[in-house]
């Protein structure tokens, strides 16, 4: 093997120098998938068993009415028993419940085109076992009808196992229709996989102020996460297009502060809330169930930094928002702002 003596004494050589084990590449541990289920024919219940032992799990679910009614509540381990639970519809005052035989109930209306669940658990064994859900709800379609928004806390009150199985059921007259979805996610400090369930579509940063920051065309995924950081030194508020589309296509409802406010028949969604902060720093991050022959549904969350300083209170907005287009899936996003600053950001990911 050939020594070099670089200027400062270090040594240096090349890889066909090495000699005994090599290099090992680095793992990484992100969210997993550890279980779906998909129904293949109508049905009151969806759900994944068998769950492995994670410290975190996330929920992505999607169900459509068929024959009636239905309601989509969550329960674990097929329990039914020692629930409590806080919720929200459309930025209402809170409902609470106790000792129920649920964990939360992921629906306004029973009468519905479709519901999209997204919701978190943190599971260890000998604590009480806590979610928290956001639900954007589609009561009907076509784009003049608003979205509703159902959001909300619950806990299990069982310290004694960790969790095993989730399930959404329902107790109304109709059933969830075939290819109704539940998915579940699983975290864990001590997971050293490298098949994370997330993939990055797209990441634009601009180099200069814009109207507009573009993903380009993407991977077209059932699933889509996103995350926009705007720097913004002028008017105007963060909204989104799909595929370019100008159209009357979209409806929102976006909980400002606590406050409600619902809009159909728009040419793009809001995903900021407030033209009134306009010229204040925005993050914002949501997911999107992306079939093609379904509205696509967004629910998702931002805030405002405000006035600089800690003696100013950042703006929260809460959001239940859709695109009502059911020939073909999301392929580009366009945010869309009076001036974005050099620096903004766009991120996505996608999964099937």
């Amino acid at each position: 093997m050939t020594i070099k003596y670089l200027d400062s004494k270090r040594i240096s050589g090349i890889t066909a120098d090495r000699t005994g084990t090599p290099e090992v590449p680095a793992v990484s541990g992100g969210w997993k998938e550890v279980g779906r289920t998909t129904l293949g024919s109508s049905a009151d219940t969806i759900s994944v068993a068998s769950l492995p032992d994670k410290k975190y799990y996330m929920i992505l679910g999607h169900i459509k009415n068929t024959g009636g009614n239905t309601v989509s509540h969550v329960r674990v381990n097929s329990s039914t028993a020692d629930y409590s639970h806080r919720r929200s519809v459309n930025n209402a005052t809170d409902a609470t419940g106790t000792s129920d035989n649920r964990m939360f109930s992921t629906h306004s209306s029973k009468s519905i085109d479709s519901r999209f669940i997204q919701g978190y658990l943190a599971n260890k064994s000998d604590i009480e076992k806590l979610g928290l859900f956001n639900v954007v709800e589609n009561p009907s379609t076509g784009a003049s009808g608003q979205s509703a928004k159902i959001e909300g806390v619950g806990k299990h009150a069982q310290t004694s196992s960790a969790l095993n199985e989730i399930n959404l059921y329902n107790d109304e007259a109709g059933s969830f229709d075939t290819g109704g979805e539940l998915v579940v996610l699983g975290w864990d400090d001590t997971d050293t996989h490298s098949t994370n369930f997330w993939e990055e579509l797209a990441s634009v940063e601009l180099s200069s102020s814009n109207t507009t920051i573009d993903t380009g065309t993407i991977t077209a995924k059932k699933y889509l996460m996103y995350q926009i950081f705007a720097k913004k030194s002028t008017s105007g508020d963060v909204r989104f297009r799909f595929n370019s589309d100008s159209g009357s296509n979209y409806a929102q409802r976006n909980g400002i502060d606590g406050t409600d406010y619902s809009y159909g028949s728009l040419d793009k969604m809001n995903i900021c809330g407030d033209p009134a902060q306009t010229t204040d720093n925005f993050f914002g991050t949501g997911f999107i169930i992306n079939n093609s022959s379904d509205e696509k549904l967004l629910t998702g969350y931002g805030l405002w930094r405000n006035t600089a300083g800690a003696g100013n209170v950042p703006k929260r907005a809460e959001l239940a928002n859709k695109w009502a287009n059911t020939s073909s899936q999301i392929t580009s996003i366009q945010a869309i702002n009076t001036t974005f600053d050099t620096g903004s950001i766009l991120k996505v990911w996608g999964s099937d």
